[in-house]
């Protein structure tokens, strides 16, 4: 990790990763890359050759077809690197992760070398095998019981975002009748009164800086530090599941965002960019939405009919920094307001998929 300063133009780096971390970062504490995953899945992929027989008849598959899904934490102890994949049905345009096919495989990556990976553990259905090789000759022996599933044909299934039916009408817009009542230069915005930084930590997500009310700094920073997300089942990807998305990046799955439906079709959109994994930068387009919001609330109001008749009210908008960040199967909306009465709020909603398990046995206690 680098720090880089001083803004807005900056002129050194320096390297902090001993200083934060207390010294160099063994690789099993190390976030998974990119290309770490896509070795283990050609590792998993060539240990499924070995169950032919087994994949036709539970899953109509050969094993190439099938959708993985990784786990965390990646062990019980320091040291572990060894991580629980699930296997899914893969649909095209739906949650595959509502179509578990039961088969679960444990792959311990620790070492540096690939070529020293291997495959630990199978789970299927209750049961767990030494190797996928153990679990065809279990199934040729007639000793193991198979759900057998069709795989999907199409995405009219359960989990399609297509909608079932087309909608009737278009539904209502916001207008702003003199424009935006906020501005946007570089990576702050201004808005009756505030004044706030915003940016984006490709680990940690969303972050804003020296926050002023009136001329007066309230808050330094205001950021998202992790998010959690725990999970339970009597398969073992699901019981040990406790994700910790910073070790994914929460901000650097913060994609483009879509108007009309994730922010208003007339809020400033930003892009975003990071350096991870790689020697150049990368952008996320329109990743970031600033727009101001009228609640269809009052903030207050009041009609009198007593003694005297007259009417006061003020209305409740709202300025609103919005990014979206997607954790492969769960979407976080992450909201940070600055309200007109010099109030600041923090809304997060979760949107997306849950992630399933195979159900069997006393699954759902």
């Amino acid at each position: 990790e680098y720090v880089v300063g001083p803004l807005p133009t900056p002129a050194y780096h320096r390297d902090v990763t001993v200083q934060k971390y207390g010294g160099k970062v063994p690789y099993h504490r190390r976030p998974v890359t990119g290309q770490e995953y896509t070795d283990i899945y050609a590792l998993i992929r060539r240990e499924l050759k070995k169950a032919p027989q087994f994949l036709t008849t539970c899953c109509e598959s050969d094993g190439t077809d099938l959708a993985i899904l990784t786990t965390a934490p990646r062990g019980f102890k320091s040291g572990d690197r060894t991580t629980w994949f699930v296997l899914f049905h893969n649909v095209a345009g739906t949650g595959y992760y509502l179509s578990p096919v039961g088969l679960e495989v444990l792959v311990e990556h620790r070492d540096l070398h690939v070529s020293r990976w291997q495959l630990r553990k199978v789970f299927y259905n209750g049961l767990y095998f030494a190797s996928t090789e153990d679990l065809e000759q279990e199934f040729l022996a007639g000793t193991l019981e198979v759900v057998r599933l069709k795989k999907p044909q199409d995405d009219a299934v359960l989990g399609s975002m297509r909608p079932r039916y087309p909608p009737d009408s278009l539904g209502p817009l916001q207008f702003e009748p003199q424009g935006p009542r906020y501005s946007v230069r570089g990576n702050r915005v201004t808005y009756q009164g505030w004044s706030i930084t915003f940016g984006m930590n490709p680990n940690s997500g969303p972050r804003l800086f020296d926050i002023r009310y009136r001329g007066e700094r309230i808050v330094y920073e205001l950021s998202l530090q992790e998010a959690l997300a725990l999970y339970g089942s009597n398969c073992p990807g699901g019981m040990s599941t406790r994700y910790l998305d910073g070790s994914f990046g929460i901000g650097r799955f913060a994609y483009e965002l879509v108007r009309g439906v994730d922010c208003p079709y007339t809020a400033t959109y930003v892009d975003r960019h990071y350096l991870v994994e790689s020697d150049t930068p990368k952008t996320n387009q329109n990743s970031l939405c600033i727009f101001e919001h009228d609640s269809a609330l009052p903030l207050r109001r009041h009609f009198s009919d007593s003694q005297s008749f007259y009417y006061g009210g003020l209305r409740k908008n709202t300025l609103v920094i919005r990014t979206i960040s997607t954790l492969v199967n769960y979407d976080y909306i992450w909201d940070f307001m600055f309200h007109g009465s010099g109030a600041v709020e923090v809304r997060v909603h979760a949107t997306g998929y849950i992630s399933t398990s195979f159900l069997h046995g006393q699954g759902t206690n």
